[in-house]
């Protein structure tokens, strides 16, 4: 890069200087070597492809899981006199296709993408004829098999980018280890050199460790009642708990508010649009808080039971000080944490049973339209392992995905059915004739009354909703599922699958223990941070950390009691089960209820609100497993 060029990025984007490693990242960009940077958060990541961008020609494209962050950069990037555009499931259809033909004429710099959307053949016709400058991977570790929130839909992007000609690649994250790191350099074609990586250190966060033998919130209290600790964010492990702490807080004078998934989306913009400007606000949060969201004034992060590892603390706790003033960051130990993430991690593991259920489900005749819905409550089986097993079938060229949209319809002509018919020709005359009479039903049954493809039917659809003389409404997403090969069993393809699942819950389990070590250890918790990210630690104590500190009591109390499983409540367990639910057929469907672990077929039944669930809750997954069994 050169000083003309390095002027004009600080002149364009407002900053007063770069930093070594995002001078490094915009060089290999420019000169056209893919490129990997792990930097911590608060680093200045985004800056690195906004910059590269401007100074390439052509469009580049950048991935990323954050819609929030989409949004907010595609917005400050225009307003900057950067032509950004975003491609997403939250705009109109209108906005789309706008966007698609600004593509095609050349007229975006950055487009931002969700990796949903790439399987979208409108972006994929409107970017072939673009010249491409750069393929952007933003939280990049989602790549990797070994990261700690890996998605399957984010496999298929190395071939999805050389497939559609684009050559450099800039991956991006804040927490990767050696592992991961291996991974996306294989994966993207990237030599070790153009790897950038920085420790996770942040010298302006003061990291401390309370552990406390009670449900209290003694500690949490005194922390947050000092004013210079604000504004928050209070990390829960679950909705029940953000809720219930959040009220306690409240009650005490503090300005608090619960946020989780389990919101409606406009009750949690108007809580996250209050907290943003706050000076003294605390936002009591699940993990569904956090990622993407810019407010740098955040003076501290507290985690009320310890985070389910290494990664997820760095990056939680990295969302305070990132303006670079002094922070902090909390962490309540109780008893039973490292249990409460264990079982979670064994719960996780699919049965081999679901995954039979699965792949015979997803290797179908011909064709067939699969719901995720209905196949992950089906098989009670999480969403991405679901999608582990479609993929696993692709690449074994036993399947193919033809389409995606959604199952079921429900469209109200919004003017006299006559109105609306008169003067289209006689074939689309008929199709909306057929659904004012069939106003609700599946996709693929107004596909055959109108003799059209699947594909083309959620086409009609978005036709109709923008015609304004309907309102239709699309749900449960789906994909039209092709077979291509038979011959392939469900039941070996299931151990394959199930080895893979057993591989990565052993390497969650060492992620836990390693985690759990450094909380026990003496050893300087930065530095141990440090260690487990980039295989060594050259630096000294940091000096502010409660090991440094040798603060006692960040230790739990051994003889602190835990839950036990206690031999009446299998009686509970067995009145339970003779009720016969679907959701609970299986010893671990029934384990998982019983110790307040959510899925998709409890969820479903609505079993959360059963006053049995989660009543043996920090016994052990193996004990009450076995009480579970026939």
């Amino acid at each position: 890069m050169t000083a003309g060029e390095e002027k004009l990025i600080l002149q364009c984007f407002g900053v007063t200087r770069l930093r070594e490693a995002q001078r490094a990242l915009i060089g290999h960009a420019l000169a056209g070597r893919s490129c990997l940077g792990v930097l911590p958060t608060g680093y200045g990541k985004s800056l690195c492809y906004q910059a590269a961008a401007v100074l390439m020609e052509g469009t580049s494209l950048v991935v990323s899981p954050l819609l929030a962050l989409m949004k907010e950069q595609a917005e400050r990037l225009a307003s900057l006199g950067i032509r950004a555009r975003r491609f997403d499931s939250s705009l109109s259809e209108a906005a789309r296709l706008e966007t698609l033909e600004a593509v095609r004429r050349g007229e975006v710099e950055l487009l931002f993408v969700a990796p949903e959307s790439l399987e979208n053949g409108q972006l994929g016709d409107a970017l072939a004829e673009v010249k491409k400058a750069l393929f952007v991977v933003d939280e990049a570790h989602c790549v990797s098999v070994w990261g700690h929130s890996f998605r399957p839909d984010y496999l298929k992007l190395p071939d999805w980018a050389a497939a559609h000609g684009w050559k450099t690649v800039m991956a991006l994250t804040a927490t990767a280890s050696k592992a991961v790191r291996d991974d996306l350099r294989h994966a993207f074609g990237i030599a070790r050199e153009a790897e950038v990586v920085r420790s996770p250190y942040r010298p302006n966060i003061d990291r401390r460790i309370v552990a406390e033998a009670e449900r209290s919130d003694a500690a949490l209290m005194e922390f947050l009642s000092d004013s210079g600790h604000l504004p928050a964010i209070v990390y829960c492990p679950a909705r029940r708990t953000a809720e219930e702490l959040a009220d306690r807080l409240a009650r005490a004078g503090l300005q608090a508010r619960a946020y989780h998934a389990g919101q409606p989306a406009e009750v949690r913009e108007r809580i996250q649009d209050a907290f943003l400007p706050s000076r003294d606000g605390v936002l009591v949060a699940t993990i569904a808080f956090g990622m993407g969201i810019d407010k740098p004034d955040v003076r501290s992060v507290v985690h009320d039971g310890i985070p389910p590892g290494p990664e997820a603390y760095v990056q939680e706790s990295g969302r305070a000080g990132r303006d670079g003033l002094p922070s902090w960051s909390l962490v309540v130990r109780r008893p039973g944490d490292g249990r409460r993430i264990r079982n979670r991690i064994l719960a996780g593991e699919p049965e081999r049973e679901a995954l039979v259920r699965c792949l015979r489900w997803l290797m179908p005749a011909a064709r067939r339209v699969v719901s995720w819905w209905e196949i992950t409550t089906e098989c009670d089986l999480a969403e991405d392992v679901v999608q582990r097993a479609l993929a696993h079938l692709r690449d074994k060229g036993a399947v193919a995905v033809e389409a995606k949209g959604f199952k079921y319809y429900r469209a109200k002509p919004l003017f006299d059915l006559e109105t609306i018919l008169d003067g289209r020709e006689a074939g689309e005359q008929a199709v909306l004739a057929w659904v004012a009479a069939h106003p609700e039903g599946e996709v693929e049954a107004l596909a055959e009354a109108g003799n059209m493809s699947w594909s083309d039917a959620q086409d009609f659809l978005d036709e109709m909703s923008r015609s304004g003389e309907w309102k239709v409404a699309l749900r449960q997403r789906a994909a039209l599922v092709r077979s291509l090969a038979a011959g392939l069993s469900p039941t070996a393809e299931a151990d394959l699958l199930a080895a893979g699942c057993r591989e990565r819950r052993e390497a969650e389990l060492a992620r836990l223990a390693a985690w759990e070590s450094m909380l026990d250890g003496d050893e300087c918790l930065n530095r141990a941070v440090e260690r487990y990210f980039e295989g060594e630690s050259a630096g000294t104590p940091c000096g502010h950390c409660s090991m440094c500190r040798r603060e006692a009591e960040r230790h739990l109390d051994a003889a602190a009691a835990l839950p036990a499983w206690e031999a009446q409540q299998a009686e509970v367990a067995a009145a339970l089960f003779a009720e016969g639910n679907a959701a609970l057929q299986r010893p671990a469907q029934r384990a998982r209820f019983l110790l307040g672990i959510g899925g998709p077929a409890s969820m479903r039944a609505r079993l959360w609100a059963h006053p049995a669930y989660g009543s043996c809750e920090g016994a052990a997954w193996e004990d009450v497993l076995a009480a579970c069994r026939p």
